[in-house]
Formats: structure tokens, C-alpha cells, sequence
């Protein structure tokens, strides 16, 4: 078999070549093939007979078609032979190319993305246990649980209200985006916040981003109020640092880059294999599955929208925990998102004009900053920065 699979490949080859020896002949064929006598000092060329000019034509013609007939009629053997004798690989390669796209045609319809933290699959496993995904919609006030390095909310975190003796009053969860409330009547009161391998941060009493920091003193209410305060915790066993540059290069490793175009990849090779063993056999599974890539394409490339942004720099490295400012056109604040560790933010905005504020810090520990105009046009924001 290899021996009939060489012999094919070395007659296509030596038909390729003839025709690309005759190709100048086929181009300037009259010229070479009349044969044109010395014209003297005057260098002008003598009349050409247009009976010869005609038999030379239709020589070279032939020529012409004869080459071509031959080249096409191997190079259609060629594949329609290794197609008959590979006809279940290619079957195979076609089937793994439409669940490729399949899974393509997912991951541009699910979620967005979960927050690339190392606690990411603890905390959605306790917000489940806890119920505190229940949205907070009647909710207009409550303080915000975050981490101090990264910006991020912290979910799941333990919140606990005390009295002014420290006995314990009632107790919370925060949710998803890191937000709690106690219904407080008046009095005086502490609040306490834990979360494993987290400790409170007391440094500063207040954040760029969250503005004030509760940092332990006693909050005095009048009346009946929702307790709105920020807490900042700061993790005792990750090196944000560190967890974050190690992140970077593996997400622009050659490897990664390779896991990120697989299925792509897959997905174009079997289409092509598919149209290929659609053509030499028709069969209505081969059919189906031409149609069911064609459906894919469209829909990855005509109806698949980005829908977050990403912070990168100028060589396309990410920028994790880039905090990413909204603001309208009276210079307030609207919303704001941090990015994560590979750069990507996802934020929600009603449409219209906004300056958007960019801060960062690139791994080399550079300080970077930006701003520009956006136009939110679907309700989300998927301006892409680069520093």
C-alpha cells in the first residue's frame, strides 16, 4: 500500500513538473516554435503567415489540453483514491470536527467567565450551601467584603454584628459580589468578618476604590438603618504577587496558546474532511454533517459576540487586577469591575456615553493608568485597554 501511495505521489509530481516545463512554451509558444529568420541590420521581423500562425496556435493548444487533462485526471485520481482507501479516518476526522465546533459554539454562549482565583470553586460551593445567591433586588444599601490586594469581592465571607459588650447579635453571608446588611436598630455596635485564610486589614480606613474602611471602632446608628460598611480582608496564604505572574505566563505559554486553538483547529480541520468525503460520497450522514458545520460557522463567526473586555499590554500580556472605573457624563461614578488574573473584566452599564478609568500594575510592578470614552451599546462593556 505505501508502495502504490509513493508511486502516485511520484507521478503527480512528474506531471506537475512537465507542465511547468511546457508552461513557457504555452506563454510564448509562437514566438519560439516559428521559426523566425536573421531580419539583418533593421532588426525588423519579416510578415508572419497567418495559415502557419494558425497551425502553430492549434498545436500549442493541444499541447495546452493534453497537459492539463492529464495533470487534472492524477491529481483526481490522486484524492479520490486516498479518499477510498481512508475513507473511515476521514468519516472520523469529520465527526471530531463538528463536536469541536459544537463545543466552540458553547463556550461563546455560556457564562462569561468565574473569577480566576484560587478559591473560586470553595466559594460557589459555599454560596450554595449558604442560599446566597438570592438576589439582594429590594436591597438599596449594604457594605461590600473585598479583598485588599486584588480589589475582588469576596463571597461566602462570615459577617457577624455585635453589640457594644461584643455579644453576638446576628450573623450574615456575603454574597456573590462580596455585599451584606444587618437592619440595625439604634444603638452601638462592632462588626467582625471572617474567612478562612483571610485576615481583616486595619491599615487604612480607606480604599481608592471602596472609599471608607470599617477597621474595627464601634458604629453608632440613629433609628432603624441598614448598616452600610466596607470590609477589607487580606489573604495569609497567597502571594497575589507571585500567583498572578505565574498565571500570566502559563495563559501566554506556547502550550496554552495550543489548548486555546485546539477545538478551533478541530473544528476546521473536520470541515474540510467532511466536504471532502461529502463529495466523492454523498451519503445523507456526510450530508448532515456538512450542514451541521456550515451552521457552526455561521454562528461563530456572524452571531458570536464578545461580551467582556480585556486590560493587556502593549505585547499582549495580561494586566490581572486592573480596577476599570465607570463614570457618566457628570464625572459620578457609575459602576466599576476589576479585571482577573488574565486580564479580563466583565461589567454591566446602560447604554450611552461614559469616560471609563483604567489602573493597573504590570507584573514588573510598573504603575499604569488611562482613560477613555466608551459607548455601551448592549448593556455591557467589552472595551478592550491596552497600556
Amino acid at each position: 500500500m505505501k508502495s502504490q501511495s509513493k508511486n502516485i505521489v511520484v507521478k503527480y509530481i512528474l506531471s506537475l513538473s512537465v507542465f511547468m516545463l511546457f508552461l513557457p512554451f504555452i506563454t510564448y509558444g509562437y514566438y519560439i516554435i516559428d521559426n523566425i529568420p536573421d531580419t539583418g541590420d533593421d532588426h525588423l521581423r519579416p510578415k508572419v503567415d497567418n495559415n502557419t500562425k494558425l497551425i502553430n496556435s492549434q498545436i500549442i493548444d493541444d499541447i495546452t489540453t493534453d497537459i492539463v487533462t492529464t495533470t487534472t485526471k492524477i491529481t483526481t485520481t490522486t484524492i479520490t483514491e486516498t479518499i477510498t482507501k481512508h475513507k473511515k479516518p476521514i468519516q472520523i476526522v469529520g465527526a471530531v470536527g463538528v463536536t469541536a465546533g459544537a463545543v466552540v459554539v458553547a463556550a461563546g454562549t455560556a457564562v462569561p467567565f468565574f473569577a480566576t482565583t484560587p478559591t473560586a470553586i470553595q466559594d460557589l460551593m459555599l454560596l450554595n450551601f449558604f442560599g446566597v445567591f438570592i438576589k439582594r433586588k429590594k436591597q438599596k444599601r449594604w457594605g461590600i467584603v473585598f479583598d485588599i490586594d486584588t480589589k475582588r469581592p469576596i463571597a461566602a465571607a462570615k459577617v457577624t454584628l455585635f453589640d457594644s459588650s461584643m455579644k453576638e447579635l446576628e450573623t450574615t453571608y456575603s454574597d456573590k459580589d462580596g455585599r451584606f446588611g444587618f437592619l440595625a436598630g439604634e444603638g452601638t455596635y462592632r462588626l467582625d468578618a471572617y474567612k478562612k485564610n483571610y485576615k481583616a486589614f486595619t491599615d487604612s480606613d480607606e480604599d481608592s476604590v471602596y472609599g471608607m474602611l470599617y477597621t474595627g471602632d464601634e458604629i453608632n446608628t440613629i433609628g432603624d438603618e441598614v448598616l452600610r460598611v466596607n470590609i477589607a480582608l487580606k489573604s495569609t496564604s497567597i502571594d497575589w504577587k507571585e500567583y498572578a505572574n505565574r498565571k500570566v505566563m502559563a495563559y501566554t505559554s506556547t502550550w496554552s496558546l495550543v489548548k486555546k486553538y485546539l477545538f478551533t483547529s478541530l473544528y476546521f480541520i473536520g470541515f474540510i474532511a467532511t466536504i471532502l468525503i461529502t463529495f466523492f460520497y454523498p451519503s445523507i450522514f456526510n450530508i448532515i454533517l456538512v450542514i451541521i458545520n456550515c451552521i457552526f460557522f455561521i454562528v461563530i463567526y456572524f452571531f458570536k459576540k464578545k461580551d467582556h473586555g480585556t486590560v493587556t499590554t502593549d505585547d499582549k500580556k495580561p494586566v490581572p487586577f486592573a480596577v476599570v472605573n465607570l463614570y457618566d457624563n457628570t464625572g459620578k461614578k457609575n459602576t466599576f469591575a476589576v479585571t482577573d488574573v488574565i486580564g479580563r473584566y466583565y461589567m454591566l452599564a446602560n447604554n450611552g456615553q461614559y469616560k471609563m478609568k483604567v489602573r493597573g500594575q504590570l507584573i514588573g510592578g510598573e504603575e499604569k493608568e488611562r482613560q477613555i470614552d466608551v459607548n455601551v451599546k448592549d448593556g455591557f462593556v467589552d472595551k478592550d485597554i491596552i497600556f
